[in-house]
């Protein structure tokens, strides 16, 4: 996967980094998640 996740600010919906508007609440801000690691 090439997709950056992120956490979108306003609902904490799931989204992609810089994808633009979530899917839940049409929100545009999106932040990294430091607690999730891939192996």
């Amino acid at each position: 996967m090439a997709t950056e996740n992120g956490v979108c600010i306003r609902c904490e919906g799931m989204g992609v980094l810089g994808a633009g508007i979530c899917p839940e609440c049409k929100g545009t801000r999106f932040v990294e998640l430091p607690r999730v690691r891939v192996k």
